[in-house]
């Protein structure tokens, strides 16, 4: 593995002149040919560098490749897996059942023509008229507000 110091360019010509006074044009072009020859040098090393970057991502690529073609090999594997076998059924979810016309459930009409209410209505402010209780064996129970009346015994228990 190679490894390089940070190079730095110069990113500007310098605008003032370090030279002393009477020195000739053969020594400036001296300078300047010294300055060339380094940044030439940081350029071939810019080059060397950038070709090791590239040859470091060839071969990391080529073990990439090699990864996924054994991860490949693996994953489709030789043998099928085997069935699992469950030991007990599905549960059967409830489905509501759908009762036609069962809005004649509530009300019954007299033979002089008027509407009875058959089922007791809620009398709590938040479900208001119209929402009836549910007539069970011991209780009536509203299903909005959770009201319930519980009959009480003849036996006085």
């Amino acid at each position: 593995m190679i490894a390089l110091a940070r190079i730095d360019l110069p990113r500007y010509a310098p605008t003032h002149s370090t030279y002393e006074h009477g020195s000739t044009s053969g020594n400036r072009q001296d300078l300047r040919e010294v300055q060339m020859e380094g940044i030439l040098e940081k350029i071939k090393l810019l080059q060397l560098w950038e070709n090791y970057q590239e040859e470091a991502n060839m071969v990391a690529d080529k073990k990439v490749k090699n990864q996924v073609k054994q991860f490949s090999i693996y994953s489709l594997g030789w043998k099928k897996r085997k069935k699992k076998t469950y030991t007990k059924p599905k549960k059967i979810k409830h489905k509501k059942k759908k009762v036609k016309l069962a809005v004649l459930q509530f009300y019954k009409v007299d033979d002089a023509g008027k509407v009875q209410r058959l089922r007791k209505e809620c009398p709590n402010a938040e479900c208001g008229a119209g929402t009836f209780m549910a007539n069970h064996f011991d209780r009536h129970y509203c299903g909005k507000c959770g009201l319930t009346y519980v009959y009480q015994k003849a036996g006085g228990d």
